[in-house]
């Protein structure tokens, strides 16, 4: 038996390919090649025919695709001043005179305050800026996303025993062909109808939030508790961010069964 939980045929068509590597351990490891294939993209089109996709490390993008944005949000992140130098470092695929002209563009508008020292000149985002407030929210769209979810499924009938993003979202290198990969315990009483419509209504409203292909990894509780030893899962506890019941609950599971 495959380690992944029956699913209905309509979620079989839209997942990817869940079967095991030919070599893989019958106790269930998730096949290598499913892993990465969660992860590559799977590019959403609006009735455009345009690329929809968050940048989850360049979130600006959705308003803007100039490096003035991507110096906002690195602003945006830290309430300190930056040399054009340090800043650069932080956005290595702009040049250091592109990031100096960005933002002098931003403390022409008042957005950015700019401050002489010595020989130097220092940068920090205006927080008294009537922007401001627009411009941390555009910053925090990663932790939108999450809190989005964390709300969507504490409404669940039947809630997950845990929960968790993965992959790229939970690195924060997730750009416009990354799947946004969540993982979800299904309990062992959940009917599986029932289960099977809560986990296509958040695939479906988690890619209306990003434009991001949401796809789930579900297991089944019983399977977790009997292949904790899983490298999946222990790359889930390490990485992910959990977005529903108690991560201790799979940690104590994973741990005790890396012990001799």
């Amino acid at each position: 038996m495959g380690l992944l939980m029956p699913i209905s045929q309509a979620r079989r068509r839209a997942a990817p390919s869940l079967r095991r590597d030919e070599g893989a351990a019958s106790e269930g490891r998730l096949s290598a090649k499913f892993v990465e294939k969660t992860r590559q993209s799977s590019t959403n089109l609006d009735n455009h025919g345009m690329v929809s996709d968050m940048d989850l490390s360049r979130p600006f993008s959705v308003v803007t695709p100039s490096l003035d944005g991507d110096v906002l949000y690195r602003l945006a992140l830290a309430d300190a001043a930056f040399t054009p130098g340090r800043l650069h470092r932080l956005i290595p695929t702009a040049s250091v005179d592109g990031v100096r002209k960005a933002l002098n563009r931003l403390a022409v508008q008042g957005v950015v305050e700019a401050t002489p020292v010595g020989h130097a000149v220092t940068y920090r985002l205006n927080r008294d800026h009537v922007a401001a407030g627009a411009i941390l929210e555009l910053a925090s769209l990663g932790d939108q996303v999450l809190e989005r979810i964390i709300d969507a499924l504490g409404e669940w009938r039947h809630r997950p025993v845990y929960g968790a993003v993965f992959g790229s979202w939970a690195r924060r290198e997730a750009g416009t062909v990354s799947d946004l990969d969540l993982f979800l315990v299904q309990p062992d009483d959940a009917p599986a109808d029932m289960w099977a419509a809560q986990v296509d209504a958040i695939e479906r409203d988690a890619t209306r939030w990003t434009g991001n292909d949401t796809r789930s990894l579900v297991l089944t509780e019983n399977h977790v508790r009997q292949h904790p030893h899983d490298p999946v899962l222990r790359s889930i506890l390490d990485e992910g961010h959990t977005v529903s019941g108690d991560p201790s609950w799979l940690a104590s599971l994973v741990n005790r069964a890396r012990r001799p």
